[in-house]
């Protein structure tokens, strides 16, 4: 029960990525507005460089260039030995040319969850995302009262033998800004 409480929380943060909520401008979080949503492309050297390029492109409020650099690769299960081998490999190994330069190598963390490619019809493209590191604000997750663990309570029986146990785990999930995510909705 504990480790299901805590996979509700990665539930949780996987359906913000997958529902696009709305920001406080009224915009969803991934909005070609915002510059964070790319167009269509297959998992490959280019399409993470272009996106890693428009998130360090991502401007304050004055106008000001930000630099975010992207720590994570977020990816459905199903893209995951793809992403690996583009983290992995000196050479692109998607390449049509032959020893071509793999210039994203080692860069991201690639992180594969099975909660995108469950939230995703058959036969749609699957989505892959962009993250910025912990030094910027993407998702956050609260813990009321700072208490990031669940909460077991147990009650003894008292018409039958045995004991009721109830688990609670009192977190909310909230996108902090649009500028340190992107999405590419991926090709089929």
């Amino acid at each position: 029960m504990g480790r299901a409480a805590l996979r509700t929380i990665g539930d949780l943060v996987y359906a913000i990525l997958m529902a696009n909520p709305k920001m406080k401008d009224g915009k969803a979080l991934f909005h070609a507005d915002h510059k964070n949503l790319m167009e269509a492309a297959a998992l490959g050297v280019d399409s993470i460089e272009a996106m890693a390029t428009k998130m360090a492109l991502q401007k304050d409020s004055g106008g000001a260039a930000l630099n975010i650099e992207p720590s994570y690769l977020i990816v459905p299960r199903a893209l995951k030995s793809r992403a690996n081998a583009l983290m992995n490999s000196i050479h692109d190994p998607y390449s049509d040319k032959p020893n071509s330069v793999n210039t994203v190598n080692g860069l991201y963390t690639p992180v594969a969850d099975a909660r995108i490619d469950a939230a995703v019809n058959a036969g749609q493209p699957l989505p892959w995302f962009l993250a910025a590191g912990s030094m910027f604000d993407t998702i956050e997750v609260a813990y009321l009262d700072g208490n990031d663990q669940p909460f077991l309570e147990q009650q003894d029986g008292w018409k039958i033998d045995g004991a009721e146990f109830k688990v609670r785990h009192d977190a909310g999930v909230s996108a902090m800004s649009h500028r340190t995510l992107a999405k590419n909705p991926g090709v089929v």
